[in-house]
């Protein structure tokens, strides 16, 4: 069968991170100046500290992900891609996300057309309510029961619909948060904070727009858990590990591949000439999880992409060119590591207008 380029392939190797550590920032000058809509500069006490509760708030944002195609939820998997995972049910979109009890996706009208439309599905029941019409698809974020998104009527940027929007999933209402669409890093109670080169925030109702003097986000901030964050630099393909409290550099740990996800403390990534590996961020031990076959490391590979991780498994996908067309093989590895199972293979047509 022939299908239309996968959402994976789409977006693989476009997704670029920058740099690490405590990084610098624009002055407070130059950020009044460049946006002038900011009237006023809150000066905190203590920084650090304040920078630690950030961070803390950061680990409980969940992003929209198009990357990843299978999710669990309950012990139940559920993917974006109708690859027959046993047990698994399948959800027509581009990308979403489980939260609460409603499912947030996007709806891809093409390829990299702008804008997407952003729904919620109740998963008791399965009624479908509109959220935007011009969301960006890197751009959902979830704050517990608030769905953050970016909006663009692209090519036009200004108008009432652009811009940074909140959605409340318990009473489905929007507000308008910015008329521009900055990159959350963090939330609280009364808060979203954002961050376009100085850290700012504005309440939830959209009012009291305002920048913190001195608050600096880590550059090249990849995630935090626990009492760690870590940063990635893909020019040296490092992590850096720091602690929360203090931003007191604990470890650095080169990554020999295509960085995937970190999770509980250990990088899970892509050799593509060797292997799916993981390595531990605090002691460096590395764990071969799975060794790539011979017909899959050729020259007529295009790409490799994790598309998810459950409970059990971990799958992954090779997009191998053949002709005019190129074949999609969906693989299955143990969470702990073991032989690659093949469970779907299918062809696919590039389009050519």
């Amino acid at each position: 069968m022939n299908k239309t380029l996968p959402t994976g392939l789409a977006i693989l190797l476009i997704l670029s991170l920058t740099g690490c550590g405590g990084g610098a920032a624009k002055k407070n000058a130059e950020a009044i100046e460049a946006g002038s809509e900011h009237a006023s500069a809150l000066v905190l006490a203590d920084n650090g500290e304040f920078l630690a509760k950030l961070l803390r708030n950061n680990a409980k944002l969940v992003r929209l992900d198009p990357v990843k195609e299978i999710r669990e939820y309950n012990g139940q998997p559920y993917t974006s891609t109708d690859i027959g995972i046993s047990g698994s049910k399948y959800i027509p979109c581009d990308a979403f996300a489980i939260v609460g009890d409603a499912i947030v996706y996007t709806e891809y009208p093409g390829y990299f057309e702008l804008p997407f439309e952003l729904w919620r599905m109740d998963m008791q029941g399965g009624a479908k309510t509109l959220i935007a019409k011009n969301a960006k698809r890197f751009g959902v974020i979830f704050a517990g029961d608030r769905v953050i998104y970016e909006a663009s009527n692209y090519p036009k940027e200004e108008d009432e619909t652009s811009g940074l929007f909140c959605y409340d999933l318990k009473t489905s209402k929007n507000t308008k948060l910015l008329d521009r669409a900055y990159s959350v890093v963090s939330f609280d109670d009364d808060y979203v904070y954002f961050d376009d080169g100085y850290v700012g925030r504005v309440r939830w109702n959209g009012g009291q727009e305002e920048f913190l003097e001195g608050v600096i986000m880590p550059e090249g901030l990849y995630k935090v858990e626990g009492d760690y964050y870590y940063c990635y630099n893909d020019n040296t393909d490092q992590i850096s590990r720091y602690k929360v409290t203090d931003g007191m550099l604990t470890g650095i740990e080169p990554i020999y591949g295509i960085l995937w996800e970190i999770v509980d403390g250990w990088a899970y990534y892509v050799n593509e000439q060797m292997g799916l590996y993981k390595v531990n961020l605090t002691n460096g031990a590395t764990v071969p999880l799975a060794e790539f076959k011979p017909f899959e490391k050729s020259e007529n590979t295009l790409g490799i992409v994790v598309g998810g991780m459950t409970g059990t498994s971990i799958y992954l996908y090779f997009i191998v060119e053949e002709e005019d067309d190129y074949v999609i093989r969906w693989y299955k590895v143990p969470i702990d590591g073991g032989t690659m199972e093949l469970i779907f293979e299918g062809g696919y047509r590039f389009e050519t207008d």
